[in-house]
């Protein structure tokens, strides 16, 4: 897995996966953008990849203290508004069906504030299938309109199944199957492997 960062914060993940599809050994390349603008990405064995959307969008964290002055405490909170989330993939248009995710315990990447050195974010993975993310799962203290900290959280996808997603026991997100669809601001794809 590999993070590409702007200014302390997060704007793009990339993980790789070893996989056998259809009796073939390929690895899945799978790329999001966390950018709040759009990016532009070029891997040498593809065409270049042009987001056409933002990567993320942050939402308050509803019902969450602010964040704490203190780093270790803060870090606490991060931790502890991760439970507040889950997810299912693979649900049917009915609502049946499809797996319930799981928050993989440890972040996948943590971030701090340059200056104060204070915590400021962590990316979580969610997923069925062991340790293989499938959402990341922002959540960043950041400034609302009148400038006082709070806790913010933003859903990026990685895999074509269809996503639904809960903070407590309220929807936040649906997203349908990927299927073939133009990626707007994420994209898979497929490359061969070699074995001894």
């Amino acid at each position: 897995m590999w993070v590409w960062v702007r200014d302390s914060r997060p704007v793009a993940f990339q993980k790789v996966e070893g996989n056998n599809h259809g009796g073939g050994r390929l690895w899945t390349i799978c790329f999001a953008s966390l950018s709040k603008g759009l990016v532009n990405v070029s891997w040498q064995d593809r065409p270049d990849f042009a987001a056409k959307k933002p990567g993320v969008k942050f939402k308050p964290i509803t019902n969450a203290d602010a964040p704490s002055d203190n780093p270790r405490l803060r870090k606490a909170q991060i931790k502890s508004l991760k439970d507040r989330f889950s997810a299912r993939f693979g649900v049917k248009d009915d609502g049946t069906g499809g797996s319930e995710a799981r928050i993989i315990a440890k972040a996948l990447f943590e971030y701090e504030d340059e200056a104060t050195k204070a915590p400021l974010g962590a990316i979580f993975g969610m997923t069925s299938t062991g340790t293989n993310p499938s959402i990341l799962l922002l959540i960043e203290a950041r400034k609302d309109g009148a400038g006082t900290l709070q806790w913010e959280y933003a859903l990026a996808r990685m895999t074509s199944f269809s996503i639904r997603a809960r903070l407590d026991d309220n929807e936040i997100w649906a997203e349908p199957d990927a299927g073939n669809v133009a990626f707007e601001n994420w994209l898979y794809y497929f490359l061969g492997r070699d074995f001894e």
